[in-house]
């Protein structure tokens, strides 16, 4: 769009003030149990060997509680296979888009993206691939933005149902058609979106009581750890398909 490299790091810079300030202002303060092994009104006052020694015991705390996975296990089982899977095909097509989507050389050395027509050939139109990519882009926007708020009001379900999101989008964006790209690109976000809220709604209201809550933590961490391991499988593996 012709504006210099650093804008984007400029924008990126705003963003970032203007999400802290978001979550600051706007996001509801969290309910402490009254067991956790440091209140934070009492760290304080703490010097700096407390305040390490503290450090420690949160940590021992934290591997203590991982000890505990026949609570938190199957918990987190379905939403970390959800993840899994999800999270392949998200990294994976985010690649594999990039270089498998047809170009041909425009005018003033610009790259186009034909769309095809559903009229035939004849009505092609082209665009410019910066454009096409930003299109790109906003679909995964919208995708990930609407299901994220979707999951929450849909009852709960196993999160596995929305792989069936990635997979139609995953079809849609092996076939490298610049509209069906789009289109399942859209689907892939909606799986990520609507996986991430309703796996964190699962996990909070298994543990939702007094005792089991101390372990929400050490759940989440590792829900998103084995989670990605579709990340680095889907990263590793697209260039074999190009």
């Amino acid at each position: 769009m012709g504006l210099p490299v650093e804008w984007l790091y400029y924008i990126t810079a705003i963003m970032s003030v203007i999400s802290v300030f978001l979550f600051v202002c706007f996001v509801p303060a969290g309910e402490y149990d009254e067991d956790d092994d440091i209140d934070q009104a009492e760290r304080k006052g703490l010097n700096e060997s407390q305040e390490s020694q503290a450090t420690v015991r949160e940590r021992a705390g934290f591997i203590a509680q991982m000890g505990e996975w026949r609570v938190w296990g199957p918990i987190i089982f379905w939403p970390a296979i959800a993840r899994t899977v999800c999270m392949f095909f998200l990294t994976f097509f985010s690649s594999f888009n990039l270089y498998k989507i047809p170009t041909v050389p425009g005018d003033h050395g610009h790259d186009i993206v034909p769309i095809i027509s559903p009229f035939g050939k004849d009505h092609t139109a082209f665009m410019r691939v910066s454009f096409y990519l930003a299109i790109l882009n906003i679909m995964q926007l919208i995708g990930d933005t609407i299901s994220r708020k979707l999951a929450y009001v849909l009852p709960m379900c196993n999160p596995t149902w929305y792989c069936i999101w990635s997979v139609i989008g995953g079809i849609m964006c092996y076939f490298c058609d610049p509209i069906l790209t789009w289109i399942g690109t859209l689907f892939i976000f909606l799986a990520n979106g609507a996986i991430y809220s309703n796996s964190v709604k699962k996990i909070d209201t298994a543990l939702e009581n007094s005792h089991a809550r101390r372990l929400n933590l050490v759940a989440v961490s590792m829900w998103l750890l084995l989670g990605d391991v579709g990340s680095v499988v889907g990263s590793n593996t697209w260039q074999l398909f190009t």
